[in-house]
């Protein structure tokens, strides 16, 4: 069985995204930075895929780092995931991961390193999008 990470703070959102994908997809949720360390410090290269949300809840984050996010705080999130990997492990990571974020834009501005990362705005037809994503990842690994 394929297992989905999904770092998201709207719980509307998971669900949709967890009914869309089906039972043949494990799916686990957390909602903050704090969670998000202590699942992937327990379980994180059991992964297939990672969807993660920006404007999380920054709980956990240093007061330096809330400042140096702010409001892009699943980009904290993936700084701890590859901190201290190889470059080859970095982008194995960052394959796996998908941006679903209604603050796409503002990581483009700020001029954050998102390559090999999957990016998918959040609008009203993006839940679709993002299961093929989630898909062919999955598929892949």
């Amino acid at each position: 069985m394929k297992r989905v990470l999904f770092i998201e703070d709207d719980g509307l959102i998971y669900e949709t995204l967890r009914d869309e994908l089906g039972s043949e997809y494990d799916t686990v949720r957390v909602s903050s930075f704090a969670a998000a360390k202590g699942r992937w410090d327990r379980e994180g290269d059991t992964f297939d895929c990672i969807v993660l949300d920006l404007m999380i809840n920054p709980l956990g984050l240093e007061l330096e780092e809330t400042d140096k996010y702010t409001p892009l705080f699943g980009m904290a999130v993936l700084q701890y995931f590859t901190e201290g990997r190889s470059e080859k492990d970095i982008i194995q990571i960052k394959k796996k991961t998908i941006i679903y974020s209604g603050y796409i834009g503002v990581l483009r501005d700020r001029g954050l390193d998102i390559s090999n990362l999957e990016c998918v705005p959040k609008d009203g037809d993006s839940i679709e999008e993002v299961v093929k994503k989630i898909r062919t990842i999955c598929t892949r690994n």
